[in-house]
């Protein structure tokens, strides 16, 4: 009796079991991502809207070669994959009016498609995104209003597509803290175009053939590096646009290479190569910008072009060679500072007119001339000037001709005897956040980012800004390259000179090279509430930083300095 009971037991506990098992599996295989199949036969949908409006989030939806005539509205997080299944990219035909396909919500990754065909309306796009954070490569985009259309849209990646034969070619409004890398952009009327879009990074882009290759209005805090910017009419036009970074472009055969305009104030324009433009870089009613390191070569007219109260710029240490109208031409623009810069062979090196301005160096600057050092002030290297003072002579080894350089009303008061190459300056100033304007909300923990600057730098000591009243300051640092770094020493508490925190030997950091930091700070120091800060001296970004209780932001920068002594 007991025997069969126990086995009665055993029995109902193994169907609970298998039961209990089975419940799980279905759950399990209910929450696992489905792949749903589109094409014109044999596939689960004839649609790609149809699959989408099935489909779960998470899933991942494979479209067949064939053309799609439909406006497809990606309204859930899922991954879209075109699939060539022997005659090329699935195609979406808009069939001449309103967008091929929007996406509508954030996290989708849009694969390997083309989009073609769209309305003539403004909005209307090949890929038009209204969302966020979303993953666009390998898509095809031509004959269409825009291409890419993002409108009020934050964190995208869009890289490796080919937009072509379009109004504009990838067009943001409204959107920020997006990156747009390694496209292709050719044949459209505007090429890259921000509108009131800041805080941007457009990067290893050929944008070529069109009317505006990459423009901005109203647009601030982008970076626009390594790209290849030619045959257009205007190559990179800004207007009304400010603390934007241009570096390492490629800037050849447009009508204007690199064109500011209209208060475009406080943009670095660095290490681009500006070749056979009409015009290589005009600015114009812009104040507080820097142009440096730049190759501006062959224009058909001027090379660098200051104009129209263009006043307050820093151009330093380009080479301006070969233009054939004039190197640097500067009309009504006043207290710009020129110096190390080489002017050759231009048919007029320098033009000015209804302007004073500053054609030599500041400080003193420390150089190795000749295997020797020296200290002094630094012109610019005119390589015409032997023709016009024919009886100057060196000042005593410095490599300076003793005749100053006659410029209109102006004069470069220390010209340099051979191009700027010869003379290796070390600069002993300091890179410089100054303090924050607005330092609160403030915390100490670890600061991680990057530091880029725009002059060589001999770095020996680190201040830190402290908040009002406080004792902020830092406990160690480290700036690294790759693998090597340099460390602090131990910071020595709250005696002598405690904002200060010395490294454990001196070390140089050079211009438009990254740099990587942790900073450890204390108390409360001062802080820039923002993802990216651009200096006088260069830039300073934030990766992230954790406070003491654990909290991780993306955007703090500590206020600090980097000093020589």
């Amino acid at each position: 009796m007991k025997s069969g009971k126990r086995e009665e037991l055993g029995n109902r506990k193994a169907l609970i079991f298998a039961v209990l098992i089975a419940t799980l599996v279905s759950v399990g295989i209910g929450c696992a991502s489905a792949t749903i199949t589109v094409c014109h036969s044999g596939c689960d949908y004839a649609s790609i809207q149809a699959a989408v409006d099935a489909a779960d989030s998470g899933d991942t939806i494979e479209v067949h070669s064939s053309t799609y005539y439909e406006h497809v509205d990606v309204n859930k997080t899922l991954i879209l994959k075109g699939v060539d299944t022997g005659s090329g990219k699935p195609v979406v035909d808009a069939g001449g009016n309103d967008s091929a396909i929007t996406l509508s919500v954030d996290g989708i990754t849009l694969e390997g498609f083309k989009a073609t065909n769209t309305g003539s309306l403004n909005g209307d796009a090949g890929i038009k995104i209204i969302s966020g954070n979303n993953t666009l490569t390998d898509n095809t985009i031509r004959n269409t209003n825009y291409g890419m259309y993002l409108y009020f849209s934050r964190g995208n990646n869009i890289t490796g597509n080919t937009v072509s034969n379009s109004n504009d070619g990838i067009s943001l409004s409204s959107s920020c803290n997006n990156t747009i890398e390694g496209n292709t952009v050719i044949k459209n009327d505007g090429g890259i175009d921000l509108s009131s879009s800041h805080n941007n990074i457009i990067t290893g882009n050929d944008i070529t053939n069109s009317k505006w290759g990459c423009d901005f209005y109203n647009s601030n805090n982008n970076t626009i590096s390594n790209n290849n910017v030619s045959n257009n009419n205007y190559s990179m036009y800004l207007y009304s646009s400010g603390d934007n970074n241009l570096t390492g472009n490629t800037v050849r055969d447009n009508n204007y290479g690199i064109y500011l305009t209209s208060s475009c104030n406080g943009n670095t324009i660095s290490c681009n190569y500006v070749d056979s433009n009409d015009n290589a870089i005009y600015i114009s009613y812009s104040r507080n910008n820097t142009i440096t390191r730049n190759d501006i070569t062959n224009s058909k007219y001027h090379g660098i072009c200051l104009t129209s109260s263009s006043n307050s710029n820093n151009i330093t240490n380009n080479y301006v060679y070969n233009n054939s109208d004039d190197g640097i031409h500067i009309y009504s623009s006043n207290d710009n500072e020129l110096y190390l810069n080489d002017f050759i062979n231009n048919t007029d090196n320098v033009y000015s007119s209804g302007s004073t301005n500053i054609w030599y160096s500041t400080e003193r600057f420390t150089y190795t001339y000749n295997g020797r050092v020296r200290k002094n002030y630094l012109g610019n290297y005119w390589s015409d000037y032997k023709d016009k003072y024919p009886d100057a002579g060196e000042i005593d080894g410095y490599g300076l001709w003793n005749i100053p350089y006659s410029i209109d009303e102006d004069k470069d008061a220390y010209p340099l005897m051979k191009p700027v190459v010869n003379y290796y300056v070390t600069t002993t100033g300091i890179f410089d956040t100054g303090p924050s304007k607005k330092p609160y909300p403030a915390s100490f923990g670890i600061h991680n980012g990057t530091i880029k600057p725009t002059k060589i730098l001999q770095v020996i000591k680190l201040y830190t800004y402290p908040c009002t009243g406080t004792g902020g300051h830092t406990e160690y640092a480290k700036i690294c390259k790759g693998s090597r770094c340099i460390e602090t020493e131990p910071w020595g508490g709250y005696t002598g000179d405690w904002h200060n925190i010395s490294f454990s030997k001196p070390f140089e950091l050079y211009p438009n090279v990254e740099y990587n930091y942790t900073i450890k700070t204390g108390s409360y120091p001062q802080i820039h509430h923002t993802n990216a800060l651009l200096t006088a001296d260069g830039w300073i970004n934030c990766t992230e930083f954790e406070d003491a209780n654990g909290n991780i932001c993306y955007d703090w920068i500590p206020a600090i300095k980097l000093l020589s002594d």
